[in-house]
């Protein structure tokens, strides 16, 4: 019998999922749960069903980064607008583009002509939300850190519990570049 699933559905027939999951009694069957849709939204809204040991693969957690600039201040404010310590990961999409293109156009010496713009994102390591991010000059691959977190039921106010949590380097895991060459699957 398996012992894992690998969940890749996303928002509402997510959520969806796991409640009639939970009815069949299908995630108690797990013992690991890999979800790449769900985030701390998704979690809250499932409370006491959250799948006992579900890992997440997101974007930002809040808990990688709150040694750096960014990540803090973005939780601090994502908390107070949110009234909440469980803020979605989708808050970071643009609060890293705003302070990256910020830093670039800083780094191009204030100018905003696209040249020295894209000369900027292609030589600079920009702090963000994410932690470092650089740009390849081969492809304009961005390098930043993904983050996984580790949710569960528990017996609070939430219903759940983050269990662990881990932000991985993208220098480690992306596909060298290949400027020029057909992708090939």
């Amino acid at each position: 019998p398996a012992k894992g699933l690998f969940v890749g559905l996303y928002g509402t027939e997510n959520v969806t999922f796991y409640q009639q999951a939970t009815s069949f009694g299908l995630t108690r069957k797990m013992d690991l749960v890999v979800d790449r849709g769900q985030d701390v939204l998704g979690v809250k809204a499932l409370k006491k069903n959250t799948p006992s040991n579900m890992w997440c693969v997101v974007a930002w957690y809040s808990g990688n980064f709150m040694n750096t600039r960014y990540g803090k201040e973005l939780f601090e404010a994502g908390s107070k607008a949110a009234n909440s310590k469980h803020i979605a990961q989708g808050l970071s999409y643009g609060h890293v583009v705003v302070t990256l293109y910020a830093q670039a156009i800083a780094a191009a010496g204030g100018s905003t002509d696209s040249d020295a713009v894209i000369k900027a994102l292609e030589s600079t390591t920009f702090d963000t939300c994410r932690g470092d991010l650089t740009f390849r000059k081969e492809d304009h691959q961005a390098l930043s850190y993904v983050s996984l977190i580790g949710f569960g039921p528990a017996d609070n106010e939430d219903g759940f519990q983050v269990i662990g949590n881990a932000a991985v380097s993208g220098k480690g895991v992306v596909e060298p570049a290949t400027p020029g060459v057909a992708f090939k699957m």
